[in-house]
């Protein structure tokens, strides 16, 4: 209902009242003769706003208080190390910073090798470190990850991104393109112009391992009410990028690497990597790596297209590439669509003009991948890692379920006394598929019966730490890991409950 001398649409006039409004109500009450109570009115409306007002700048007051009390480090662990080929390797610097008053004490030591075995620790001279440079490296491991490269980071150097891009292709043959996959190519190399798919070609370049260098850091810190950060990386990349939370998470954000670099003392162990220079060697090498994920599907899809399409029809392709020497075939990473994002199976496939020889082979990966999801206690284990790689071998790599390792499972659960019925009934590893978890892989068996084994643990050192020591699985060529494995036997039965 619109009261008297009120208009549509507009909010009566009692709620104009107020430090910018109280003049129209004194006015008001003078015209109309009840100035007296309208005045009281608008008396409560403005004691109303500015009780508002105090509680917003409270509340804005508290919030600062919060973000000023968030906890400090009381103690950081660094261990920082290097396995790369040298007869020096491996080189170790061991950190410890704790709390001392108003700033923090660097203690720890450093140890390098020789012909691969450590020698004794040497102390590092303790030294005291400022309080506000512990803040900066826990700031950047508070930070939100950054899930790609901020080309801005790769200045002046990225600038010659293009050019360098137009070598690649040419040098690998993708340019000049034919004719049969000339627009897809020219497309995608204009789409590479734009600064996020850059970006992105970039990052994945910045994702790969050298086999000869194995440098790693491990950063793990703990806060004044007992909760703990972390952040590692294990890469040989510009700035040591990308590093990874306790969650799995990537971040390609140089804030740790530069907080850390100001803590660590001059000799430390990687140092030299924290304050790399980025050249133009380093930008050819990561522009050639990022590409070529999409460079080897454009060679396959020339080569062999028939093979790709029948891929696509079956699976999402997570990468394909030709290869020809002693024989044609293709290798391809493969997920079955609605699959478990972090569940891939990689396998080998022989051609046979331009598609695949056997379709046989299309048929075995799909019964690998549909058997090792109808698992419960392993679909609820691959849920419950999504950043952890869950691996399928299908021929391809050097581990896989092949007679050798099918027959030292067997033997392996007889020594534990489990699953006798193994023995007697080969039927249960007829099509069975070995499933490698994480890295060092644990490895679980799903028999064809559908029921589950967690089988043994890799170790990367002398003895394993968990389950029977046992000999680790055989690798493709016949021989094996130096060190032992520790085999677990745990079964579970196709409700997924351990038996």
């Amino acid at each position: 209902m619109i009261r008297g001398g009120e208009v549509p649409g507009q909010p009566p006039r009692f709620a104009r009242c107020g430090a910018a409004g109280q003049h129209d109500c004194n006015r008001e009450g003078s015209m109309n003769g009840s100035g007296d109570h309208r005045r009281a009115r608008c008396d409560r409306v403005a004691r109303g706003r500015r009780w508002i007002v105090a509680a917003i700048l409270c509340c804005i007051a508290l919030q600062a208080y919060g973000q000023a009390a968030a906890p400090t480090a009381e103690r950081i662990v660094i261990e920082s190390g290097w396995d790369g080929m040298s007869y020096l390797s491996p080189l170790q610097t061991r950190l410890t910073i704790v709390r001392d008053g108003a700033s923090y004490r660097l203690t720890g030591g450093q140890s390098r090798g020789r012909d691969g075995k450590p020698q004794p620790e040497r102390a590092i001279p303790p030294r005291t470190v400022a309080a506000a440079d512990v803040a900066r490296l826990v700031d950047a491991m508070r930070a939100p990850p950054q899930p790609r490269i901020d080309l801005r980071m790769l200045e002046p150097g990225i600038g010659h991104a293009q050019p360098l891009i137009d070598k690649i292709l040419t040098q690998t043959q993708v340019l000049p393109a034919p004719a049969s996959l000339a627009a897809k190519v020219h497309a995608w190399r204009d789409n590479l112009r734009q600064p996020a798919v850059l970006a992105e070609a970039v990052t994945k370049g910045f994702d790969l391992r050298h086999m000869d260098s194995s440098p790693h850091i491990d950063i793990q810190v703990t806060l004044g009410d007992g909760t703990t950060l972390s952040a590692q990386s294990d890469s040989h990349q510009y700035l040591m990028l990308p590093w990874t939370n306790a969650n799995g998470d990537r971040t390609y954000s140089a804030a740790i690497t530069r907080a850390l670099d100001k803590l660590l003392p001059k000799a430390a162990t990687n140092k030299e990597l924290l304050e790399g220079k980025f050249d133009g060697y380093d930008l050819e090498w990561i522009l050639v790596t990022g590409l070529a994920p999409e460079l080897a599907r454009l060679r396959s899809e020339e080569e062999a297209p028939d093979a790709v399409r029948l891929l696509d029809a079956n699976f999402n392709v997570k990468r394909v590439a030709y290869v020809s020497d002693k024989q044609r075939y293709v290798e391809a990473d493969l997920q079955l669509p609605q699959g478990p994002p972090n569940l891939l199976l990689t396998a080998r496939l022989p051609l046979a003009g331009k598609s695949i020889a056997n379709e046989a082979d299309i048929a075995r990966a799909r019964q690998q991948l549909q058997l090792a999801q109808s698992s419960p206690v392993l679909v609820a284990r691959m849920q419950s890692l999504p950043r952890t790689a869950f691996h399928i071998q299908d021929g391809a790599d050097t581990i896989w379920l092949d007679q050798a390792t099918a027959r030292q499972f067997v033997q392996q659960m007889q020594d534990m006394k489990k699953l006798p019925e193994l023995a007697t009934q080969p039927a249960l590893m007829q099509g069975a598929v070995m499933v490698a978890e994480g890295n060092p892989a644990a490895f679980w068996i799903v028999l064809a019966d559908r029921r589950t084994v967690l089988w043994k643990q890799t170790s990367y050192e002398p003895t394993p730490t968990v389950g029977t020591s046992c000999p680790p699985v055989p690798l493709g060529d016949g021989a094996s890991s130096e060190y032992q494995d520790g085999c677990l036997g745990k079964v579970y039965g196709t409700d997924g409950q351990e038996l």
